[in-house]
């Protein structure tokens, strides 16, 4: 199953007892989980009805148990495990025998990556509960996405405006949604973005940026960060802008990790920062990428950058390089 058809099945109420969430394309995977939260609990019983739980720490027992206690007040329970996997095997056994009879009043979704789903585990679920993948959206589809998008707003896009738009930020939809928050206020009396407002609006082209820069330091992509990094000096961005950039994000990060490990929502998080939630939601998935004690550690890094950018016999190009390659750093 693919993100549209599930949309399609929660809409009409539909929502099964277990799901897979797999692939590569998290802002539509955050957007799917919104709208069975949404169609499963009231706000006010969230706190009692919702569990987000780590897949590489929950035991069968404390599974179990939250799948089988009963929802306070109406609607039903929600039980996230991201980094589903991560679980061990023991875990994995009883999920598979939880599947023979699901609760009724509860909804199990596992959150992982690009997993082979050809894998017992994984086909055992997509036969008796349901397994959706979510791919980057193909060129119709975005295009579709974005006037989607806009039209919830009440605007529109002119065609040679969107194919610009497409053709600088590609089909990374947290960036998409980024780029439109600030068209959107661009254009804010207005009915229709133009070609104009993108091409004064929206920056570099998308493997120019910094937010792909970041996105790939964040996902330890050593190799596509120092090609990033190359291409964006050969731009003419300088050194010190692409350190400020980086310094800013990864104080951005260490700000939402300390944050999450106090158990804070993305909600909470985003007065907590005062960031629009498109930013934190990005925030909060690179976060998961790092420890505590990396990013911590990562400012030594990020301040002997700066001080060998000003007076290093190094060239500013291998200054950041070596940076990536200790920020990459397993």
């Amino acid at each position: 199953m693919r993100y549209q058809e599930l949309i399609r099945e929660i809409e009409t109420g539909r929502i099964r007892p277990v799901y897979l969430f797999s692939g590569e394309e998290n802002y539509l995977k955050e957007d799917a989980l919104r709208r069975i939260k949404e169609a499963l609990i009231k706000p006010e019983f969230l706190q009692f009805n919702y569990d987000l739980l780590s897949g590489k720490e929950i035991s069968g027992t404390e599974l179990l148990n939250k799948l089988l206690t009963l929802p306070v007040g109406e609607g039903k329970r929600l039980i996230l495990i991201r980094d589903a996997q991560k679980l061990n095997p023991f875990v994995k056994e009883k999920i598979i025998e939880y599947l023979e009879s699901p609760s009724q009043t509860s909804c199990l979704i596992l959150w992982a990556p690009k997993v082979d789903l050809r894998k017992k585990f994984y086909t055992t679920i997509e036969k008796q509960g349901e397994s959706v993948t979510f791919y980057p959206l193909r060129n119709r589809e975005l295009s579709l996405w974005v006037r989607n998008y806009l039209s919830r707003r009440k605007k529109k896009i002119s065609a040679d405006a969107l194919g610009l738009l497409m053709e600088k930020v590609g089909n990374n939809l947290g960036e998409m949604a980024g780029e439109l928050e600030k068209l959107l206020i661009h254009v804010e009396k207005g009915n229709e973005i133009n070609l104009e407002d993108v091409e004064s609006l929206v920056g570099a082209i998308k493997s120019h940026t910094i937010f792909e820069l970041t996105d790939a330091i964040g996902k330890k992509r050593e190799k596509e960060a120092l090609s990033i990094l190359s291409r964006m000096m050969d731009e003419g961005t300088s050194a010190t802008e692409i350190l400020y950039m980086i310094v800013r994000q990864f104080r951005l990060l260490l700000r939402t990790k300390n944050l999450l490990e106090k158990k804070f929502s993305e909600n909470k998080i985003i007065p907590a920062l005062a960031l629009k939630p498109f930013v934190v939601k990005n925030l909060a998935i690179q976060a998961k990428n790092f420890s505590l004690k990396k990013l911590i550690e990562s400012f030594e890094n990020l301040l002997q950058a700066e001080v060998e950018i000003k007076s290093s016999i190094k060239t500013p190009r291998m200054v950041l390089e070596l940076l990536i390659l200790n920020l990459c750093e397993q």
